[in-house]
Parts: C-alpha cells; sequence; structure tokens
C-alpha cells in the first residue's frame, strides 16, 4: 500500500498510472490481501472463507508476483516477439484452430454414444470436444479405452497433426529465445567495457607471489573473459 501511495503521488500524471498495467497490479497486489485480511478478522465469514470465493480471493492475492515485470520486462520482450513474428503467428495459429475444431468434430461423432461415462461426458458435445482435442494435438492422451476409429484418428494426429499444431510455440519460443540471447550479449559487452576501468587490474600483483594468488581469488570474475587469464 505503501508503495503503491508513493508511485502514485510521484507519478507525473496520477491518472495514466491509475490506468496502466503496472499501476493495476500495484493497486490489486495489496487491495486482494487486504480485502483478505479484512474478511479473516470479521466474525462469521468463515464459511466464506473455506468456500469457493475464498479460495479465489486467495488465488488473486497471487497478482503480486506480476510486480516483478517493472524490472524483468518480461511481458514486453513477449509482446515484441508477437509483434515481430505476427505474420507467421497469425497463419499458423490460424492452421492449429482449424485443425482442432475438425479433430474436435470428429472425436464428437465417433464418442459422444461411448459406453464409458467419462468418455461420453467429455466428447458429448463439440464445445466439449475441444478441450480433448487441444490435448491430443499438444501429446496428451488422458482417454484410452477408445473405439478403434477413434484410435485410427489419434495415430493420425500423433504421426501429423501434432507438428503442425505446435508450430506456434515453436516459432514464438525461438524467437523469445534469441530476444534472450540478444539481451545476454548486450550484457556481456557491458560488462566487458566495464572492465576497461575497474581500479582492481590497475593494481594487480606481479606473478608468482602470494598477492598474486590472493588477488586471483578475490578478482578472478574481472580477469575471466577480460584478458583470458587467471
Amino acid at each position: 500500500l505503501r508503495e503503491w501511495i508513493s508511485r502514485l503521488t510521484s507519478a507525473e500524471s496520477s491518472i495514466e498510472y491509475l490506468l496502466s498495467p503496472l499501476g493495476l497490479v500495484d493497486f490489486f497486489s495489496w487491495s486482494f490481501g487486504a480485502i483478505h485480511f479484512a474478511i479473516a478478522v470479521i466474525p462469521f465469514t468463515t464459511d466464506f472463507l473455506n468456500s469457493g470465493g475464498g479460495e479465489w480471493l486467495r488465488a488473486m492475492c497471487a497478482i503480486r508476483s506480476l510486480k516483478a515485470e517493472r524490472w524483468m520486462g518480461a511481458f514486453d520482450d513477449m509482446w515484441d516477439v508477437l509483434e515481430y513474428h505476427r505474420p507467421l503467428l497469425v497463419s499458423t495459429g490460424c492452421l492449429a484452430l482449424i485443425l482442432c475444431m475438425f479433430l474436435a468434430e470428429i472425436l464428437f461423432t465417433l464418442e459422444h454414444r461411448s459406453y464409458d461415462y467419462t468418455i461420453r461426458e467429455a466428447h458429448g458435445s463439440v464445445p466439449r470436444a475441444l478441450w480433448t482435442s487441444f490435448l491430443s494435438l499438444n501429446g496428451e492422451y488422458i482417454w484410452v479405452d477408445l473405439t478403434s476409429p477413434t484410435k485410427a484418428v489419434q495415430f493420425f494426429v500423433a504421426i501429423c497433426s501434432v507438428s503442425v499444431f505446435v508450430m506456434p510455440i515453436t516459432i514464438f519460443c525461438a524467437g523469445y529465445n534469441l530476444r534472450m540471447i540478444g539481451d545476454f550479449e548486450a550484457y556481456q559487452h557491458a560488462i566487458d567495457d566495464m572492465t576497461v576501468g575497474w581500479w582492481q587490474l590497475s593494481c594487480r600483483p606481479q606473478r608468482d607471489t602470494p598477492r598474486h594468488a590472493i588477488w586471483v581469488l578475490l578478482y578472478d570474475h574481472i580477469l575471466a573473459g577480460h584478458s583470458g587469464e587467471s
């Protein structure tokens, strides 16, 4: 709460900060916790805390983990990757969506009258079969007691369709990995530039002396990657 008030009062525009993503994260980080504390200390609220509403309230308290985005910038990197690879992601994503809907229709047709209640429940409608097809296209097979035609379809999915469905995920992960590698290389260059002016390098003792061994023990992390010596 104190951090949120401090940022609110020091911001150039209070309204802009309140409506910004990080501003909303700062607000909900303390507000959900305060609501949970207030309900906990009020009598006759035990039933609510033990119900589904209480579980949702406790889960929403975890939104404070998003505060790290202010320093990490992970979501900004993800958005840059999505913008850069948008044509590929849109085309492969549409293909994956069509494939998922087509498989859901097949699974519903073949399994909505299954003798097994759990299978019939999971494939009783096309919307419910969408979840099953999504799992199948990701390589997960929860229901195994299926009819022979469905097993044949699942075999085709495992051989051909999974590689098509995961293309958007592969493209996004590859782009994000390249972004992280670029950030790491920039960090390494910055460290190399910093080591040029470090005073510890100018105070390095002569070799083959006890003082040099102690210097290497303390400042070898500066020397590594800079001069290639140890």
